[in-house]
């Protein structure tokens, strides 16, 4: 499905996803709604660039490696892990089925992972070897 932004004459720009010009966009953001069968309100947060009214919120206590999270926030998200092995590791993230980081660390090296999760994706941070303590783990979420 192909999306496209055209400029509708004045200030103001129509967005068009498979031909069905579907709301409309100004200098100040989300103007309106030209299809009735789509939802303002969704359509508004659906279109928002990734940090716009999200925050980094510290999930450690709520994830673990080896699990596997979906996205349904309705957002693309932005996760940002540091972990610590007592010995070599090798450390494998994956979002949406493509692995995005495959790498053997050493021991005591704090491993920084920051992935892209787009909204509906399911992600996950795996870690063989040594014993594993996560240092911290944040995602910038609504």
């Amino acid at each position: 499905m192909t999306a496209k932004i055209t400029n509708n004459g004045g200030s103001q720009f129509d967005v068009t996803i498979g031909g069905i010009v579907i709301g409309t966009f100004d200098a100040t953001g989300f103007v309106g709604v030209k299809n009735a069968s789509i939802d303002a309100a969704k359509l508004a947060t659906a279109v928002l660039p990734l940090g716009v009214g999200q925050t980094w919120q510290n999930m450690a206590a709520s994830r673990s490696y080896g699990a596997f999270y979906t996205n349904t926030t309705g957002r693309t998200i932005a996760v940002s892990l540091v972990g610590n092995s007592s010995a070599v590791a090798l450390v494998t993230a994956s979002v949406g089925g493509a692995t995005l980081f495959s790498q053997s660390v050493p021991a005591s090296y704090n491993q920084t992972i920051t992935l892209i999760v787009p909204n509906g994706a399911a992600y996950a941070v795996s870690w063989s070897g040594g014993t594993l303590a996560i240092i911290s783990w944040d995602e910038l979420r609504a």
